[in-house]
């Protein structure tokens, strides 16, 4: 092995573990304190996915330590805007009698309602109750606003047969034999409000 290789694999090794440190010391504290505060871990995961809405645990600080599927998604397509509401809601848990949220020790729970746009809050949790894949969520939305496979394909720049695909795989994953249900169930989902 030659020595000047081992100390670049080296340093890359150290530089990793001088990024991943910090993350895996916030999430043992997280769950030290989830702990400490008599909160079974799995079972806190459990209840965040069953409210299908998005729902986050942040730190003080504003450090989201934990979130839902439905959450997840909501920070990937608008980081800067969920994470400013997320603030926000912290900030606001100074004043008492707020219902929409709960306090652990130094981590608050905060649950977002829906934002301007309702039919994208409700795309993303649909679509994390499905666990639809990034393109099978895009192939979703354009199927509720009404466009047909030939139309889904042009906006995405596929094949007709890969927009059929995803429907296909949609139709499985939401327990529908039909666009038309599929739709259905799309729209009769639980209200978000």
């Amino acid at each position: 092995m030659n020595p000047k290789s081992a100390g670049a694999d080296s340093r890359r090794e150290l530089d990793a573990l001088r990024v991943l440190v910090p993350a895996l010391r916030r999430g043992l504290t997280v769950r030290r304190l989830l702990l400490d505060a008599g909160v079974a871990i799995t079972g806190l995961e459990q209840t965040l996915e069953a409210l299908e809405t998005p729902a986050s645990i942040v730190c003080a600080s504003g450090w989201v330590a934990h979130a839902n599927r439905s959450g997840e998604l909501l920070l990937d397509s608008a980081p800067d805007q969920t994470l400013s509401r997320l603030r926000d809601a912290v900030a606001a848990l100074e004043l008492p009698g707020d219902p929409s949220s709960s306090r652990l020790p130094d981590l608050h729970l905060i649950v977002l309602g829906p934002m301007a746009d309702d039919h994208e809050l409700r795309l993303l949790s649909t679509a994390a109750r499905w666990c639809a894949t990034s393109k099978e969520r895009e192939v979703l939305r354009w199927l509720v606003q009404g466009d047909c496979n030939k139309e889904i394909a042009l906006r995405l720049a596929c094949a007709e047969v890969t927009v059929e695909r995803h429907v296909t795989s949609l139709l499985r994953k939401a327990g529908c034999d039909s666009r038309s249900r599929l739709l259905a169930t799309f729209w009769a989902g639980r209200c978000l409000r």
